[in-house]
């Protein structure tokens, strides 16, 4: 047996945390402001700061410059500033460094359908890109499309005049079409700006365009991004539906749409019962109340991320809000844009450094400011002008030494340290022999276990299901916890005892707010998707969705019944108890699968509480009463870094009529639909990692070193929000568990 020497031990914990608590070398971070068309003003600023040679390419190495939104609208120059930022973003990535783009409410507007600061003359860079006559042909379009507002509101038909045209075309110059075109879902523009976030997190500071106010929901990065995100994807959707109705025009500005809508619902109220397909009302009713809602949207209210301008206020109250938005996302600082200088222009410092107001006014001629930048380094915040630089705060970084290894205080140290041991995996060796850790794994059909923990008689997930189907009901418990008020149900079938969750409910709604703040369009909460979910795996061959069925039990109603893991676990339960795998790389492969299967579903409600593990370190894959929405994007694609070969062959193989013949009736057509494009969606994300980082970094058994990559490569940013929703495996008392109409002999329910 090898010795270790516990001095030398704590030598190396402490040269760890000093090397992680110190600065890295691209810890340089340059955060610029509004841009609003100013090319000039963007390219000098950046050369200023090092980020720019002479020849309009990266020269910042690996420093990381952030955005913070605004870049188009009032300038002219909005495609060179565009074209720009996007030529940087992988001449950075090249170099060690990082390019982050901003959305701000220009950008938002702009992505909407609102025009209304675009500077005529930006519309000319766009201009020969339009068709001969297009502009002629939109007039007449638009001529069209007033007569059939004027029929649906029962008035007279308008006739357009010479002078009317003239204005039109005015409002409407060469390239108008084109700029909307390329901005849009499609555009090579709108295309880059849906990708962007709204708020990002570097250098212990939080960036975005407008702020955090105090009625902000969500207050967690990724789920901020999101929301935003799915806002405009829901604008997008709506708008596509629309014009497949030929309610609007492709050039329908949002004021024009909103005017159409609410003309066309009308008229369609009108019409005489039966004329109008049901379907027809149901999506333009949605579609009504969307755009009627859309003033609350982040993506456009005045206490969203965009728009909020409440940090330029002074005083204790605001000072507060501030510091509660700071302990929310976890930072030290916040750096904000879109309020430009009322007197100089310069980056202003609040709050003794908390917060920092960086829009200028690059754009000259109209704000009458000057180009700058924010540059933090090491703890020194310095503005960067053109002619002079500024130290605007100096914060000393904390000198860490070994007496620090084992503080209980909550320093960088100590996290450092935690963070190395996490790095260092336990050998394949490690013994598992730990107080409350679940016992080995049966294996095969055998997996299945009883009330005494020993395997189920069961040869085939077939027995397994006809079991839950056809055994008696012998008594029916509530269980205290979990949202859904799930059921603990005990089976008896010739002999056979097994546990069982039966949930019942079924909620649908068009907009929902989850607890977190991550608002949700078309939420369904149904007990339809766990039997969905159960066959979806096991056409994947995934096979660690416990087997589910549809049974109506007659005190409860339609629901579906869930074989229960006993002898599990939650990762809330594993972190508690400080245990570990024994084999840390498959316990880990297992975690990567897991957000695969996740982004497959649109799985919006994983978390600490349902991530369970089973008998011999099995993650099993529970609670999917929120998943599959129709969204065809990826919820999480951030999380799908590794899989094995051979489920990314299944999930490109996958059939969509196989996999709607699996799920039906528990899915709808659109559900479906979202689904096979989420599929693709993620075939495509696989298939561009392979190609950036070759197949061994991504598909499991594709190197030979995958093991020690496995164990190292899935870590805390891996694992669902750490926020813990009550969950169903967690110990529950016997005296706070409610037995609901236990008959008095076993009982056959109706299947």
């Amino acid at each position: 047996m090898t010795h270790r020497n516990p001095r030398l031990r704590l030598s190396l914990l402490a040269t760890l945390a000093i090397a992680l608590a110190a600065p890295p070398a691209s810890a340089r971070v340059v955060a610029i402001g509004d841009v609003h068309g100013s090319l000039d003003g963007l390219q000098s600023i950046l050369g200023t700061a090092g980020l720019l040679d002479a020849e309009g390419h990266w020269a910042g190495g690996d420093a990381t410059l952030v955005q913070t939104g605004d870049l188009l609208d009032r300038g002219v120059d909005v495609r060179g500033v565009m074209d720009l930022l996007m030529r940087l973003q992988p001449e950075a990535k090249a170099a060690g460094g990082e390019v982050v783009v901003l959305l701000g409410n220009h950008e938002i507007m702009n992505l909407m359908l609102e025009p209304r600061d675009v500077n005529p003359r930006a519309y000319a860079s766009f201009a020969a890109e339009e068709r001969p006559g297009q502009r002629e042909e939109a007039w007449d379009a638009w001529v069209e499309q007033q007569k059939r507002l004027a029929r649906w509101q029962s008035q007279r038909v308008p006739h357009s005049t010479a002078e009317e045209r003239e204005r039109w075309l005015k409002d409407h110059p060469p390239g108008y079409f084109a700029y909307l075109e390329a901005l849009g879902p499609e555009g090579v523009y709108g295309k880059w700006l849906r990708g962007l976030d709204t708020a990002a997190v570097h250098a212990d500071t939080l960036f975005l365009h407008g702020g955090v106010s105090e009625q902000l929901r969500p207050r967690k990065l990724a789920a901020l991004n999101k929301a935003v995100r799915e806002e405009i994807a829901t604008f997008d959707r709506n708008r596509e539906y629309l014009l497949q109705q030929q309610v609007i025009l492709p050039f329908s500005t949002l004021g024009e749409m909103s005017q159409a809508v609410v003309h066309h619902q009308g008229w369609l109220g009108s019409r005489p019962a039966g004329t109008v397909p049901e379907a027809t009302q149901m999506f333009m009713a949605r579609t009504l109340r969307d755009f009627m809602s859309m003033r609350d949207w982040l993506s456009f209210s005045p206490q969203g991320p965009v728009w909020y301008r409440g940090h330029t206020e002074d005083g204790a109250t605001a000072e507060a809000e501030l510091d509660k938005a700071l302990r929310d996302f976890g930072v030290g600082h916040m750096v904000v844009g879109h309020s430009s200088p009322r007197h100089r222009p310069e980056i202003d410092l609040r709050y003794g450094g908390k917060l920092f107001l960086i829009d200028t006014g690059m754009l000259v001629e109209f704000y009458r400011g000057r180009p700058s930048a924010l540059e933090i380094a090491g703890g020194r915040f310095t503005a960067v002008y053109p002619n002079e630089q500024l130290v605007l705060l100096d914060t000393a970084p904390p000198s860490p030494t070994s007496e620090r290894i084992g503080d209980a205080g909550p320093s960088p140290v100590v996290f450092a340290v935690d963070r190395g041991q996490l790095l260092r995996p336990r050998p394949a060796s490690t013994p598992r022999a730990q107080a409350g850790g679940p016992p080995a794994a049966p294996t095969g059909a055998a997996r299945y276990l009883g009330l005494d923990g020993q395997p189920l008689p069961f040869t085939s997930d077939d027995e397994v299901l006809e079991f839950l189907r056809e055994a008696d009901i012998v008594e029916v418990k509530r269980i205290p916890v979990g949202i859904t008020e799930p059921r603990k149900v005990l089976l008896e079938r010739n002999g056979v005892r097994a546990h069982a969750v039966f949930r019942d409910i079924d909620l649908v709604k068009q907009r929902h707010r989850m607890a977190d703040g991550t608002f949700v369009l078309d939420f369904r909460d149904t007990y339809k998707n766990e039997v969905a979910a159960y066959e979806l795996s096991r056409l994947l061959g995934l096979d660690l969705v416990p087997p589910t069925v549809i049974r109506k039990l007659q005190r409860f109603g339609t629901g579906s019944l869930q074989l229960w893991v006993e002898g599990a676990m939650t990762e809330v339960d594993r972190r508690e108890k400080s245990l570990e795998a024994p084999d840390q790389s498959v316990y880990k492969r297992q975690l990567h699968t897991m957000n695969i299967w996740d982004n497959l579903i649109n799985n919006i409600d994983r978390n600490l509480g349902n991530v369970l593990i089973g008998p011999g370190w099995t993650v099993w894959y529970i609670d999917h009463t929120r998943a599959f929405g129709r969204e065809p994007e990826l919820p999480n694609p951030e999380r799908v870094r590794r899989l094995d070969q051979s489920l990314y062959q299944r999930l490109k193989a996958l059939d969509e009529k196989e996999v709607k013949k699996a799920v039906t009736p528990h899915l709808g057509s659109f559900n479906l639909k979202g689904l096979m494009q989420r599929r693709d969606a993620l075939v495509e994300l696989l298939d561009q990692k392979v190609a950036e980082q070759g197949a061994a970094k991504v598909f499991f058994g594709a190197g030979p070193e995958e093991e020690e990559e496995a164990a190292q490569d899935v870590q805390e940013p891996m694992f669902p929000p750490s926020s813990v929703a009550p969950d169903l495996y967690r110990t529950v008392p016997e005296a706070e568990e409610q037995q609901e109409g236990e008959p008095d002999e076993p009982q056959r329910e109706a299947a």
